[in-house]
């Protein structure tokens, strides 16, 4: 938050095809600017059916490709 893009993280957008489009002034702005906070945003896609109750249809549907019911039932007991 210093006001500029790092490097590596605009390369990795130039790479993309996903440069943001900055026009006069903005990188001003930015280092003008005092945020008081950074958030950073995740979105996971999960679908949810169901069950046909033999047990046949658990599966990760989405997401990580390991489940977090596999996980308690592995580590936590």
């Amino acid at each position: 938050m210093r006001g500029s893009y790092h490097n590596l993280a605009w390369a990795y957008l130039k790479s993309k095809g996903w440069e943001p489009e900055i026009l006069h002034g903005d990188l001003e702005l930015l280092v003008a600017a005092k945020p008081d906070f950074l958030a950073f945003n995740y979105y996971s896609t999960q679908t949810v059916g169901a069950s046909r109750g033999d047990s046949s249809d658990i599966q990760v549907r989405g997401g990580t490709s390991r489940s977090y019911a596999a996980r308690w039932d592995s580590t936590e007991r």
